[in-house]
């Protein structure tokens, strides 16, 4: 009955119901439902192949189930970890497949900034291990996916900078070993190993090598003093001490050197020691000292010396009243060499 109106009407429901089922299972992602109605459609109106509507309609639902597809790969890609590798054949590659069929679709940006934000995390996880080559090579992969990602271009920047860093205190390690090497401990000034070794710890306080070189150059300063001492060159010795308190201020080193200069010169200025007093003329200083003296006319004195310079050395000997205030008697006496025994005696 072609001519009937009612069955007429009713297929042009039946169409339009099928067009409308389509249209929803579109907006709900539902693509298999779209391509079960399209098919059904298909299969009870045969002419409608020939329909524009229905070929444009037909063209989207192969477009987006293409782009679906990719989306899984993509999908399967990541839980086999091929987010950029091997080449065409990784998820970013299936990611960008869909995108240029779909430029605006939400899931495929997602996809394609998680892949950026998992090569940010193991840029970050090789960052804290200190594999700095490692970091850098991950935050490039990820700006290779999406070129603009402020976490990835800041992470980049801070780890050049880290790099550059690294570069220039290995720099200033290598010159400041050299120069420790040929002696240059604090000279010349500015280009010292000293003042390589204080560039490394302004970029980096905690560097054990630096902290390590300049200890090194303590002890050879050190050691100079203590070269001095030991030849009693007590000026040069100063001189010595004062460059190891420019440079390294009062650490322990140099106050325990300070203390063994200030002995050493205490212990080598002139000195006249163990005297002894007698009422008889005296022969040798191992007598005991008496308590009181039964004096005539003549005192008799005993001493050591030593640490006196020349071949002879005249002294004054004083004798005074108890007071301390009036000389009783002086007399000159006149020493032999840096060290010895002398007696002599003075006439009351």
């Amino acid at each position: 009955q072609p001519g009937n109106l009612q069955v007429r009407q009713g297929l042009a429901e039946l169409r339009a119901w099928y067009i409308e089922s389509i249209r929803n299972a579109f907006e709900t992602q539902d693509l298999t439902q779209a391509r079960l109605l399209v098919d059904q459609l298909q299969e009870s109106f045969p002419r409608i192949t020939a329909n524009e509507k229905f070929q444009r309609l037909d063209e989207r639902l192969v477009q987006a189930e293409t782009v679906q597809a990719h989306i899984q790969k993509a999908n399967d890609f990541i839980q086999a970890d091929a987010l950029i590798q091997p080449e065409g054949s990784n998820a970013l590659a299936e990611f960008r497949a869909a995108q240029a069929l779909d430029p605006d679709n939400d899931q495929i940006q997602l996809g394609i900034q998680s892949i950026a934000d998992t090569l940010l995390l193991r840029a970050k996880e090789h960052q804290t291990k200190g594999e700095l080559e490692q970091a850098l090579a991950m935050t490039s992969a990820g700006l290779q996916v999406i070129n603009d990602d402020p976490n990835l271009l800041a992470l980049q920047k801070q780890l050049q900078d880290n790099k550059q860093r690294q570069q220039a205190i290995a720099n200033h390690l290598s010159e400041a070993n050299k120069l420790y090497r040929t002696g240059k401990f604090v000279s010349p000034k500015g280009k010292s190993a000293y003042d390589h070794y204080h560039a490394v710890l302004k970029q980096d306080p905690n560097n054990a090598a630096a902290k390590a070189g300049l200890n090194k150059i303590e002890r050879q300063l050190i050691s100079k003093v203590n070269f001095n001492i030991h030849n009693r060159t007590f000026d040069q010795a100063k001189r010595e001490l004062a460059t190891v308190h420019q440079y390294f201020g009062n650490s322990k080193a140099y106050h325990k050197t300070k203390l063994q200069l200030a002995l050493a010169i205490e212990e080598s200025r002139p000195k006249v020691q163990h005297l002894v007093f007698s009422e008889t003329q005296i022969t040798s200083l191992d007598i005991p000292q008496a308590y009181k003296l039964q004096l005539g006319r003549t005192l008799y004195i005993g001493f050591d010396y030593q640490n006196f310079e020349g071949k002879t050395t005249l002294l004054h000997a004083v004798l005074m009243d108890g007071t301390g205030r009036m000389q009783i008697v002086q007399k000159p006496v006149i020493i032999n060499g840096a060290a010895g025994e002398h007696y002599f005696d003075i006439d009351l």
